[in-house]
Parts: C-alpha cells; structure tokens; sequence
C-alpha cells in the first residue's frame, strides 16, 4: 500500500536521524592512522576529526549547514542540468566554509587543511546529491505508478457507464416506469465513481454500492437470471480501493447471461480480521467460442493491474472455467 505525505515526510526524517548518527560515529568506527605516516606533519589526517580551534558545534553546524544547502537549494542547479553551476555552487561554499576555519586556525598547514579538513564536505556533498537522486528517482516512479493507477480507474467510467446506459435503454422500451428508480440508483454508482477515485473508501461503502448494482442487474432481468448472493456485514475499520469489486460482478452478468437457457449467479463476501474474500460465479455457454473468449477482456485485466499496483504480494486472484461454471475468485491480505 501506499505511504501517505505524512509517513513518506516522517520516513525522510528517520533516515535523516539514521545519517547523521552514522557521520558523527565515523571518526570512532574507522581506524586511526599511524602519525608517522602521514605527509603533512605530526595531526593526523583523520577524514572526519573534528578537533580544531572551532568548538566542535560549531564545525559541526557549518557541516550540517553546507549539507542542508546542497541537499535543498543547490540541487536544483543539478535537476535543471545546470552542472557547471550546481558545482561551483558547492566549491564556493566549501571555499568559504574553509576559509572561516583557516581565519581561526592560521598555523595550520594548507596542506592539513585541504587533506584532513575538505574530507567530511566532500563526503557530505557525494551523501547529500546521492539521497535526492534517491528520493527523485522514488518520487518519479510513484508518479508513474500514480498516473498508470488513474489510467485504470477511468478505464472503468466509460467501459461501466456504456453497459449501464444499455440497461437503461433496454427499460425505455420495455419498462418506461422503471427509469426514474433506475436513474437515481445509476446516480449513486456515477456520484461513487467520480468522487471516491483518488483514496481508498470504506468496504461498507463499496458493499453499498455494490448491493445497488445488484439490484439495477435484478429490475433489469427480473425473472430470467437466478441470482444468489451472500455479503456478511464489513467491519468498520476496514477501507478498500473504490470500484474494485463492482466491475467483477459486472463482468459475470455481461458474460453470464447470453446464450443460456438458465443463467445464474452466485455473490459473495467474507471479510475476516486480516482479509476480504470474494467470489462471484456464474453459469456461461462452454460451446460459444465468443463467450469464453471475452472473458480476458479489458475488465479483468483491468483488475489485475490495479491489484498488482495497490496490493502487491497481499493478494489473490483466481479466474478459471470449470465445466459450466465461470469462477472469479479474490482474496485481498489488508
């Protein structure tokens, strides 16, 4: 499932935390180099010392404010391909930052200065340009997984509404006073459709809405079709994506009732602690090539992208034949 703002922007903040413990742990868990070795005289070169004349706060706060800079303000120069700048930007600030520190130690060799002293602001630049790269990179491919996640949904408007109007259409010429109870009913599922497409929705609402379809589908066959369903009552707390249930049981009535002498089928819903389970069955004509054949339409695979998308590794989905019998079969782990 997706994170909300608010826990992506608490996630950023813990990694953040996490970053900063591990920097100011380095010059612990790294070795200490031998004096002797080192080019520039007796103080040791140690990347990531913070003992100079400054207090350490203080080296610590021009650190952390040069990381912040390029994390939040250079990184735009880099995101508008604007590299020579997005560089200088950050050897400039680096420069100054230096030049403060030289000001307050100026016995220090300049040589120490660049080799010991330069080390954590490089390491700061290559951590702070990483991580937005990394968020950047998260964000664009949630983006796409957002606007995929809109193509499906208004997939379903128009291929919904067409079948809809059909119903209503076929009530024109045969069942003039039913229009009016049909088009407030139709209302309701166009309202739902329009208005509850960018979060999830309340199971009871889909159930809601879902139980008026049903009954759309009992006016408009009446007597023709057996229509046996069980919906057990949906536990308050437990919310769904809108319009993923409705468009299976549209697909057993528009494949399950041509070209059958008796057509039937059979609801329902089980919502335990932890999972909703649902299944819709109906009877479909195994001799007609067209009937059997239309059943991997866009409907379906519809539904299955939008499961892989939204609950990935939390769900089931089962479509099979089975004699004369058409199984749709989904389990959803919340």
């Amino acid at each position: 499932m997706k994170l909300t703002i608010r826990h992506r922007e608490l996630f950023e903040g813990v990694v953040h935390i996490c970053f900063w413990i591990i920097f100011l742990s380095l010059p612990a868990l790294l070795p200490k180099p031998q004096p002797h070795l080192m080019p520039f005289g007796s103080r040791p070169p140690f990347p990531f010392d913070h003992v100079t004349f400054l207090p350490m706060y203080v080296v610590l706060g021009m650190e952390m404010a040069y990381f912040y800079l390029n994390y939040c303000l250079f990184i735009h120069l880099f995101r508008n391909r604007r590299y020579v700048l997005f560089v200088l930007a950050n050897l400039v600030t680096m420069v100054i930052i230096l030049a403060i520190k030289h000001i307050n130690d100026p016995h220090q060799d300049i040589g120490m200065l660049l080799f010991r002293d330069m080390s954590p602001f490089i390491f700061l630049f290559l951590a702070g340009t990483s991580l937005q790269m990394i968020k950047d990179q998260i964000k664009m491919r949630n983006e796409v997984l957002e606007n995929e996640l809109t193509f499906l949904r208004n997939q379903i408007s128009p291929h919904f509404l067409f079948n809809i109007l059909n119903m209503v259409n076929s009530f024109a010429r045969s069942k003039p006073e039913l229009i009016e109870p049909t088009v407030d009913k139709l209302s309701n599922l166009i309202r739902y459709m329009l208005y509850n497409t960018e979060q999830q929705v309340p199971l009871s609402e889909e159930v809601e809405h879902l139980k008026e379809y049903i009954e759309l589908q009992k006016t408009r066959y009446n007597d023709r079709i057996t229509i046996v369903s069980y919906i057990s009552d949906p536990l308050p707390d437990c919310h769904i994506e809108p319009m993923l249930l409705i468009p299976l049981v549209e697909n057993a009535f528009k494949h399950g009732t041509a070209l059958i002498d008796a057509p039937e089928i059979h609801i329902s819903l089980d919502r335990t602690p932890g999972t909703i389970s649902f299944c819709v069955t109906n009877r479909f004509n195994k001799d007609s090539h067209e009937n059997t054949s239309t059943y991997s339409g866009i409907g379906l695979k519809n539904i299955k992208r939008r499961l892989e998308l939204l609950y990935p590794g939390k769900h089931t989905f089962d479509a099979f034949a089975d004699k004369e019998w058409y199984h749709i079969q989904l389990t959803i782990t919340l």
